[in-house]
């Protein structure tokens, strides 16, 4: 609904109704040849009823699909009915509201609630006197919609209006308006009016199934989209009209939009490849609503205008066809295929490099023309695991004897069969390769020179990883020299050696300093004293100054040198200076020598003659010394420190005894020689004076091969005075009591064991005299 002010308070009012004139009207509605518009107050108060009547029809041109080349089905019909009216509005506060309400919609539409209950309100305000000046006309769409939409096509329709007073319009989806209902098809109610209620996944702002969705330009009222469903779906859209900026009115179009599977010309051929036939290729044409075609044979500008035409080629290869369905005119359509042209299969496969026998697994790729369809076979031979494969490109193929293997490689397709035979060799290669020490160089001029040594054979490959501060980073000589690096510190070095397959890899270090590297090498540098240790450096004397500081306040400039120590512990230094480039370098060693005094050998023993059963015991003398070795000349060994020992022969025994420094691997030895008697002697003297002179105080037995013994003293009388057992018990001259015996003759009784654990007795009288 609009209007347009004619002047003197006239404005004519146009409604323009829409309706299905094709087979989808099922109930064969018509226009209403009369009606009523309503018009309100701002307080929604009836103020006049206008009839209409009598409306002028014209059904639409399918032209307004929008898309010249899509042909809509056949049987769509829309027609349009214009009521127009001229009503006197004088200018009132708060305008007028015209409405005209009717029910009811198509039941086919999809994106509301029962359709078939809902109506429709058209309505417009025309502004107040508050609100214009002057009298207003509503803005006018500029064209009918379009009569379907094609499913699946990109839609570009054009609903922009035009206003007369130059007021902005702005322009968006909106929710349509119901009124009436299909009891009282001609109700009529005053404002607010109620807006319809939406299907479910459907709003105003997605109104119908679309990807991307439906949408209107704000500002061009374009409205652009592809449906993705078929069907009938209302849409609302309002056009907002406002003067400074202020809004005067809005009208609503609601229309129902059809999308239908629309007739496309479209090109179209089946082919995808042609194998293992001739030159000679068969197009066929699957093209739509296309009269008149355009070949492209994409080989040397040959074309044809037949429908499904013949081409033979020059050669095989990949081509590029084309097909133009209706050429020439606004609704071509195109379409590009590049299809393969093979008469052969061409398998082949690149022999794989050799390997080792130690795990080796080949991985294969097939090669040549393989279509959908096409049959692999790979052959590896009955020593292979696995002996076959099915697939293009096999992997994991293993041999367990080093020799030559050959491979066959088959392609089936249609009535192609070829063979490939290709090969595979496994070697066993001893390879151990080797990197030599470098001396550590200054970081001036440094300059290496690498040998590869160790195991390989003669035409081994070499690779060699300097890292990424050499120049260069990378050789392949067995010998490359002049190697430099860029920065100091301990640089890895890689060599890997490959031959026939089989390959090693061994790494090692070179070591570049600010400083000249400074290393000091020595003769042992702990030992006992007097210590003399030797000197020498990892830098021959040639160009380089030498600074030695032996710590025992020797110091020399040669780049070898000695010195004697003494004990102590002592730090090493050595500074060396290239005379050509100024780098020096040192090496402080600190508690670098350490000397300890030399072991001193020194023992004794308890007797110089012994009888055979008797224990030799060692008292150890030696000093400087932290471990004891005792050599006998019988054989038997004792690292006690103080050992105890029984010989079982008689005769002339030698004793060693060797006194070391173990952690200075010091030594010094002396020896004692004793004698072994077989018989045991046992004397007793006749007389002694214990006076406490110290001469012959005590009576006791001397004896020789005696362990022990028993001595008892008894007087005249038979009076038992003394008795004591043990190795050496004697007789002081008193009583138990310690009361001095008098000066008499007394008879004593020995018993004694000998080492030879036999027990004799002896007695005999002592004269004691004071």
């Amino acid at each position: 609904m609009t209007y347009t002010c004619l002047g003197d308070d006239l404005y004519e009012i146009r409604l323009v109704i829409y309706r299905d004139c094709g087979p989808t009207n099922t109930n064969n509605t018509g226009f209403d040849l009369s009606g009523i518009i309503s018009i309100y107050n701002s307080n929604n108060v009836e103020v006049q009823s206008v009839e209409i009547s009598n409306p002028i029809s014209t059904t639409l041109s399918d032209e307004t699909v929008g898309n010249d080349c899509l042909e809509l089905p056949i049987g769509l019909c829309i027609e349009q009915g214009v009521y127009t009216v001229i009503v006197e509005l004088p200018p009132i506060e708060g305008g007028y509201q015209i409405a005209y309400q009717r029910c009811c919609r198509n039941d086919q539409i999809i994106n509301i609630q029962t359709p078939g209950d809902f109506g429709s309100t058209f309505t417009v305000h025309v502004p107040g006197s508050d609100e214009v000046s002057e009298c207003n006309s509503s803005p006018t769409f500029n064209a009918d919609p379009p009569l379907a939409l094609c499913l699946g096509d990109e839609i570009n329709i054009d609903l922009s209006a035009t206003d007369t007073d130059g007021d902005a319009l702005v322009y968006e989806l909106t929710t349509p308006l119901h009124g009436a209902n299909d009891m009282n098809p001609t109700e009529i109610t005053a404002p607010p009016f109620t807006p319809i209620s939406w299907g479910a996944g459907y709003s105003e702002n997605y109104p119908m199934d679309s990807s991307p969705a439906i949408s209107i330009d704000s500002s061009t009222g374009m409205i652009t989209g592809t449906p993705t469903s078929m069907g009938m779906f209302v849409i609302g859209i309002k056009v907002s009209e406002y003067r400074d900026g202020a809004l005067i009115n809005e009208i609503i179009r609601d229309f129902r939009f059809l999308v239908v599977d629309c007739n496309v010309t479209t090109a179209s051929f089946p082919l995808s490849s042609w194998y293992c036939n001739s030159l000679t290729v068969e197009f066929l044409n699957n093209s739509d609503n296309a009269e008149t075609y355009l070949w492209d044979f994409g080989e040397n500008g040959a074309t044809s205008s037949l429908f499904e035409p013949y081409h033979t080629y020059a050669d095989t290869g990949l081509y590029t066809v084309t097909l133009i369905a209706n050429p020439n005119t606004i609704c071509a359509d195109t379409n590009t295929v590049t299809f393969p042209l093979y008469t052969e299969l061409l398998p082949y496969f690149q022999d794989p490099d050799p390997q080792c026998i130690d795990n080796n697994s080949f991985d294969l790729v097939g090669e040549g023309i393989a279509p959908p369809g096409t049959t692999f076979t790979w052959d590896f031979g009955p020593d292979a695991t696995p002996s076959t494969s099915n697939v293009p490109n096999p992997t994991g193929i293993t041999f367990p004897e080093v020799g030559a293997y050959p491979i066959t490689y088959n392609l089936q397709y249609n009535d192609c069969d070829e063979t490939f035979v290709g090969m595979i060799e496994v070697f066993d290669e001893d390879i151990f390769p080797e990197i030599p020490n470098l001396a550590p160089q200054c970081f001036n001029g440094n300059s290496f020179d690498f040998t590869a040594e160790g195991i390989y054979p003669a035409n081994a490959q070499f690779l060699w990883d300097f890292g990424p501060n050499a120049n260069p980073q990378n050789a392949t000589q067995q010998n490359p020299d002049n190697i430099q690096f860029s920065s100091a510190g301990i640089q890895n070095i890689s060599l890997s050696v490959s031959a026939n397959g089989c390959e090693n890899t061994t790494s090692g270090t070179v070591e570049i300093s600010d400083q000249t590297p400074v290393e000091i090498y020595s003769s042992p540098h702990n030992g006992c004293e007097p210590f003399t240790v030797e000197f020498e450096s990892n830098i021959s004397s040639a160009n380089y100054l030498f600074e030695w500081n032996l710590g025992n306040d020797v110091s020399s400039t040669s780049s070898t040198t000695e010195t004697t120590y003494t004990e102590g512990v002592y730090d090493v230094s050595l500074v060396v200076t290239n005379t050509e480039n100024d780098c020096e370098g040192s090496l402080f060693l600190d508690n670098y020598v350490n000397v300890a005094p030399q072991p001193i050998s020194n023992f004794t023993v308890n007797s110089e003659g012994y009888i055979l059963g008797q224990a030799i015991l060692i008292t150890n003398d030696a000093q400087h010394a932290n471990s004891y070795i005792y050599e006998y000349s019988t054989g038997y060994l004792s690292h006690e420190e103080s050992p105890e020992y029984t010989p079982q022969i008689i005769g002339d025994i030698i004793i060693w005894q060797y006194a070391l420094n173990e952690e200075f691997e010091c030594i010094d030895s002396s020896s004692v020689e004793i004698q072994v008697d077989y018989q045991h002697t046992l004397w007793a003297p006749n007389t002694f004076t214990p006076n406490k002179d110290q001469l012959n105080d005590y009576f006791a037995p001397i004896h020789r091969g005696v362990e022990e013994y028993r001595l008892q003293i008894f007087s005249r009388w038979g009076e038992l005075i003394f008795n004591e057992s043990g190795e050496n018990p004697k007789w002081d001259g008193n009583f138990y009591d310690g009361i001095p015996c008098m000066i008499d003759s007394y008879v004593y009784l020995i018993n004694y064991k000998t080492f030879t654990d036999e027990w004799y007795n002896t007695k005999g009288v002592i004269n004691l005299i004071r």
